[in-house]
């Protein structure tokens, strides 16, 4: 165990539930940090509050409703004009603009539960269960958007009752951060975004093998290009969009130019047994995930592999530092961090960690990685790795200048602001 310089504001009875991510955001020197149960405005330096504002959740009659919009994945945004915070309300979700400064409350927007759509059930399949599934959330964008994800009731009465058919629609709006007005309204019939996916959308998206991008400026939507085989969700890469599909025992990744859509390269491999993929950019970096426990990082220069290796059980998280270490957060039983060679993919350290570790991500100003793991904050360097603890960890809100913010649930709830500039002399 290492012991690390921390700084800790309590807050009672916070718990930032890994279902309910996008509750902490660190714009600058000052942390968000969102629950039902208040706004809150932390300096970092020495995790002091600067200001809160109190919420009221919603009375428990509001949740036993067949169709009600529920808020999850991202739910604040922020620019250097305001702060925004999206939370339930009475008959839907509510965004509420702060001033950043001082917290005072600028404007709020009532976003209604939409009417149903003709796929929608018109009653309970059985007492209690949902004729819609509805979900809110903020975009990642440099603007500021309202995005409802909506599909088919998804639970079942095995063998009883099924789930229906599947369908789903993306509905959108655009706010403007200034006033609260809607600057435009967009539906997109057919578009389902992955749970994993609500917490980071940022306009890229496939639906039935096409690969399109929702146009900010507008609300419409701008085709880039038909994928062939299985493809797998895309992923930014500055101006750039990154695809992975599987096809019969065979894998590809593909780059595109986000704004035109042109196809810059393809790589192909074979490679069978493979049922999911998923991608991690990292230090600009592709990374491939294949099922649930091998990693390949990826030639730049024609998108095949440089190596292929094994993390058990499960992949959570990968991340990286410039010709540095892969570092693969991996969960459940035998968890915890491993140190791969950037160069054939070796193990060169791993710690198994209680738990496992989760949420890798790089510390900025140094060359260092952070986890969390079940005994607190997993930091690595290299090929070393060492645990800070630290109880209740539950994820990591960033980073600046080698320290890392950490929202943690009970026995200590509230933010910690871990120094870990000196865990390797640094």
């Amino acid at each position: 165990m290492t012991r690390c310089p921390t700084a800790y504001l309590e807050l009672d009875g916070y718990d930032p539930l890994p279902s309910r991510s996008g509750t902490g955001l660190l714009v600058a020197e000052r942390l968000y940090v969102s629950d039902e149960r208040r706004l809150t405005a932390v300096l970092l330096d020495g995790a002091r509050r600067d200001w809160e504002v109190p919420r009221t959740k919603p009375p428990p009659a509001c949740y036993q409703v067949p169709r009600r919009i529920h808020s999850t994945g991202l739910q604040l945004w922020a620019d250097r004009h305001v702060v925004c915070q999206l939370l339930d309300g009475a008959d839907g979700v509510t965004v509420i603009a702060h001033r950043p400064s001082d917290g005072r409350e600028l404007w709020r927007l009532e976003v209604p539960t939409p009417p149903a759509l003709p796929w929608t059930e018109p009653r309970p399949a059985w007492d209690g269960a949902r004729t819609e599934e509805l979900d809110a959330f903020l975009v990642a964008s440099e603007v500021l958007g309202v995005a409802i994800a909506r599909t088919t009731r998804r639970t079942m009465r095995w063998p009883d009752i099924p789930a229906p058919r599947f369908h789903a629609q993306l509905e959108v709006m655009r706010i403007e951060p200034a006033s609260g007005s809607v600057a435009w309204r967009s539906s997109f019939p057919g578009l389902s975004i992955p749970v994993p996916e609500r917490s980071r959308f940022l306009g890229a998206y496939l639906a039935d093998g096409q690969l399109g991008s929702i146009d900010w400026a507008t609300g419409s939507v701008r085709y880039l290009a038909g994928l062939p085989g299985e493809p797998g969700w895309p992923r930014p890469r500055g101006r750039q969009v990154l695809v992975p599909s599987r096809g019969r025992a065979a894998l590809a990744v593909d780059l595109f130019d986000g704004a035109s859509g042109h196809h810059l390269r393809r790589g192909e491999w074979r490679r069978p047994g493979v049922r999911e993929t998923n991608l991690f950019v990292c230090d600009q970096h592709p990374i491939l995930q294949l099922n649930q426990q091998f990693i390949s990082l990826l030639s730049d220069e024609d998108l095949t592999p440089r190596w292929e290796a094994r993390a058990t059980p499960y992949v959570y998280a990968v991340a990286a530092v410039r010709s540095g270490p892969i570092f693969v957060a991996t969960s459940g039983n035998g968890g915890g961090l491993y140190a791969l060679d950037r160069l054939h993919g070796t193990v060169i350290a791993e710690a198994r960690l209680p738990g496992g570790a989760w949420g890798a991500t790089r510390v900025d100003g140094t060359r260092m990685i952070a986890s969390i793991c079940g005994e607190g904050l997993a930091i690595a360097q290299d090929t070393q790795i060492h645990v800070a603890p630290l109880r209740g960890a539950r994820a990591i809100a960033g980073s600046r200048d080698g320290h890392v913010v950490v929202l943690c649930g009970p026995p200590r709830p509230g933010v910690h602001v871990v120094d870990v500039r000196r865990v390797f002399g640094g």
